[in-house]
């Protein structure tokens, strides 16, 4: 979380960053299969692919999430 903060947070073109740990529930509907969420709101695909190539994202991929992360799955979804 704190990689995250710390190079994905100011990357331009992010309208809302969310980093957390997951939030327990004893709702069955619930997925806990995970440690950490990233939530990141883009106003548009044009500029998720940007932030997808900006340095400090790829700095943050080779440098703190791959040596951490065992699984990862990601939701993009438009509105």
């Amino acid at each position: 979380m704190d990689g995250a903060h710390k190079y994905l947070k100011d990357i331009p073109g992010a309208d809302h960053f969310h980093v957390g740990y997951m939030a327990t529930s004893e709702r069955p509907v619930v997925d806990q299969s995970y440690q950490v969420a990233l939530n990141i709101v883009f106003k548009d695909k044009a500029t998720q692919d940007a932030y997808q190539i900006h340095p400090d994202h790829v700095k943050f991929v080779e440098e703190v999430f791959k040596k951490v992360v065992t699984k990862v799955v990601v939701y993009d979804f438009g509105g």
